[in-house]
C-alpha cells in the first residue's frame, strides 16, 4: 500500500473537476447567448453529462483507494474481515508467550482453519476456531487441559452471498469445552463507502442449545490518512441470553505502515459487561508491532500493553505478548 501516490493520483481528478465547476460558474455569470432571431440559444446537455462522469470516475477513484488501505491492513493484521469471507482454504495457527504484572507468564495459542470443499465454489466450508492461554507453560498435561477450556468451535458454514460491499453465511457447529453445545449462526457484513471513509455494519446471531442466544451488533468507520495512517472506530454490542445484561464494547485504533514488511497497531478499547450493572469492566491500551518474517506466511507480534480492569479496582495490569505466527494456504 503507497497511500502517497494513491492521494496524488486521487486528487488530480479532483482539481480537473474543480476548474470545470469554475468554468461552468463563470460561464453561467455572461450572458445568455442568442441567436441572430433573437433565439436563446438551447446549451447542450453534454457538458452536464460530462461533469456528472468526472464526479463518478473520482469518487470511484476515492473509494477504490480508501478499500484497497483497509483491505492492505485488515490481511497484513489478520483481521476478522478476512477470515470471515472464506475465500480460500488456510490455516492460520501462533504460538508465543504473554506476561502479565498481575499473572505471570502463560503460553498463548491460536488456531483457525479453513477447508474450501471442492466443487461448490467455495460456497462450502468446514471451519475450526480455537484460542488457548495456558497458566502453567512448563507443564504440558495442563495445556491439555486448557484446551478443553477453550470454548473451540468446529462445523460447516455456508455462504449465501459474498461480494465487495456485502456477505451473508451462516454455520452450524459444535463449541467444544467443558460442557460441549450445538450452536447456528447468521452473520451479515454491509459496506458503504463514504468517500474517504468507509462504514462497515456487521450483525451475528447464534443459538446454543445451553447459552440460548446471543446476538452482537457492530458499527465500524475507517478512515486512511496521510502518510500510511490507517484510523478505525469499531462500536458493538452484545445480548446474551443467560446474562442479565447488555455488553456494549468501544474501541479507537491507530495502524501506521513502516514498511510493506513492518505495521504498527494502537489500540484504546474499553468493554462493560451487564451494563447498566457493570462489575467487570475492563480498560486497555496495547500497541502492536507487526513483522513479517519470511515471506507471506511468517510473521512475529510484539504487543506491549496496559489494563485497568474493574474487578482489580481499575489498578494498572502491564502486560507484554510475543508471539509467532505461520499461515498455510494456497498461492
Amino acid at each position: 500500500m503507497d497511500v502517497k501516490k494513491k492521494w496524488s493520483a486521487l486528487f488530480t481528478p479532483l482539481i480537473f473537476l474543480a476548474c470545470t465547476v469554475n468554468a461552468e460558474t463563470n460561464s453561467a455569470e455572461q450572458p445568455i447567448p442568442v441567436a441572430g432571431n433573437g433565439e436563446v440559444l438551447v446549451v447542450s446537455s453534454e457538458q452536464e453529462a460530462e461533469t456528472e462522469k468526472i464526479w463518478d470516475v473520482w469518487h470511484s477513484l476515492v473509494s477504490s483507494a480508501v478499500a484497497d488501505s483497509i483491505d492492505s491492513i485488515d490481511q497484513f493484521f489478520g483481521d476478522d474481515r478476512f477470515d470471515d469471507e472464506n475465500r480460500r482454504s488456510r490455516l492460520f495457527t501462533g504460538i508465543g508467550v504473554k506476561y502479565e504484572q498481575e499473572e505471570g507468564f502463560s503460553l498463548v495459542t491460536d488456531l483457525s482453519l479453513r477447508i474450501a470443499l471442492p466443487r461448490l465454489e467455495n460456497r462450502l466450508l468446514f471451519f475450526v476456531d480455537g484460542f488457548v492461554i495456558d497458566d502453567d507453560p512448563d507443564s504440558i498435561s495442563y495445556v491439555f487441559e486448557t484446551a478443553k477450556e477453550s470454548d473451540s468451535d468446529v462445523g460447516l458454514r455456508r455462504i449465501f452471498s459474498r461480494d465487495e460491499f456485502r456477505s451473508l453465511n451462516t454455520d452450524i457447529g459444535i463449541r467444544l469445552g467443558s460442557t460441549s453445545q450445538v450452536f447456528g449462526r447468521v452473520r451479515g457484513r454491509l459496506l458503504i463507502p463514504m468517500d474517504l471513509w468507509q462504514l462497515q455494519l456487521s450483525q451475528r446471531v447464534t443459538w446454543f442449545t445451553s447459552d440460548g442466544l446471543v446476538t452482537t451488533s457492530e458499527v465500524r468507520f475507517d478512515r486512511p490518512m496521510a502518510n500510511d495512517y490507517l484510523f478505525r472506530s469499531t462500536t458493538s454490542l452484545t445480548w446474551e441470553e443467560n446474562e442479565s445484561g447488555w455488553t456494549p464494547e468501544q474501541s479507537l485504533a491507530l495502524f501506521k505502515e513502516l514498511s510493506p514488511r513492518r505495521s504498527w497497531r494502537l489500540v484504546l478499547a474499553g468493554t462493560w459487561p451487564e451494563s447498566p450493572h457493570t462489575t467487570a469492566a475492563n480498560y486497555s491500551t496495547i500497541l502492536t508491532y507487526r513483522q513479517r518474517l519470511h515471506r507471506d506466511w511468517l510473521f512475529l507480534d510484539i504487543a506491549p500493553g496496559v489494563e485497568f480492569p474493574q474487578e482489580n479496582n481499575y489498578h494498572a495490569n502491564a502486560l507484554i505478548t510475543a508471539k509467532f505466527e505461520v499461515i498455510f494456504r494456497k498461492r
